[in-house]
């Protein structure tokens, strides 16, 4: 919540590239995000206008928000049933040598395929969400 207006600053700048003309700067970036038309509230009273200025440094925040439940939970999911995959079907060559029969302990590099697959579906999963809000931003 706290840095997500700096992401989309981020963005801003990283748009803002305009060819044979000098870079924008960061004030002018702020100062220009901070007074667009909100599209949420396009016509806010005199004693609003200080708070939708401040929520257009929030643009694409619910999609932002959306795409942490799949990508949580398709995490969690995958990561765990690759854990059981190959402490079971896989044990052989994934479980580690002080590893008992009770408590079965996977090698280092079997967690780290596990949690590099699981990050990988699960960014897969969100990933609409983050051109959702891509969009949102530069808009």
């Amino acid at each position: 919540f706290f840095t997500y207006p700096f992401d989309l600053i981020r963005v801003r700048l990283a748009f803002e590239v305009r060819s044979g003309e000098p870079p924008v700067k960061l004030p002018t970036i702020i100062k220009t995000i901070y007074h667009e038309p909100n599209p949420f509230l396009p016509d806010p009273s005199p004693k609003m206008r200080g708070v939708v200025g401040v929520l257009n440094f929030y643009r694409g925040f619910c999609p932002t928000l959306y795409g942490i439940i799949p990508y949580a939970g398709v995490s969690f999911l995958t990561y765990e049933r690759l854990k059981r995959l190959l402490k079971t079907s896989f044990a052989p060559h994934t479980l580690s040598p002080t590893s008992t029969p009770q408590h079965p302990t996977l090698t280092w590099w079997a967690y780290l395929t596990c949690g590099a697959l699981s990050g990988a579906i699960a960014q897969t999963s969100a990933y609409p969400f983050e051109v959702i809000r891509r969009n949102m931003q530069v808009a």
